[in-house]
């Protein structure tokens, strides 16, 4: 959730049958209308991705980290930021500058935010 009215999906995989393609599509789900919109996001998005990891860092803004990028690759342990405080027409996605050591690649992991602390818990390193 992004605020109490919304939530935000980003990437997963598609497909069925073992057949499974990755996606870096950005939706929001308006839960008062009951409606998804696809975000046209400008600025430098994560790489399309499944089993990561997100959560919401204030109001209108989430993070993005780990995942799987299919065919066994994980992707960057990059931590990306989505903000939408500007409204959902001017939504960005930006790189969040980390110092030190990261938790490292990883998929199936959760995120959860702790003001002022991101903590990373479990996954798979493959």
């Amino acid at each position: 959730m992004v605020n109490k009215n919304k939530v935000v999906l980003f990437g997963g995989a598609t497909g069925d049958t073992g057949k499974y393609s990755m996606t870096g599509e950005t939706f929001i789900f308006n839960m008062l209308l009951n409606t998804w919109t696809e975000l046209n996001v400008k600025g430098m998005p994560p790489s399309p991705r499944a089993a990561h990891a997100s959560t919401n860092v204030e109001q209108m803004q989430m993070v993005v980290y780990g995942g799987a990028t299919g065919g066994g690759s994980l992707a960057s342990d990059d931590l990306y930021l989505l903000d939408m405080r500007n409204g959902e027409d001017q939504a960005q996605w930006m790189i969040v500058p980390v110092v030190g050591p990261t938790p490292g690649r990883r998929y199936g992991h959760t995120i959860i935010f702790s003001k002022p602390h991101l903590m990373v818990f479990g996954g798979n390193t493959g």
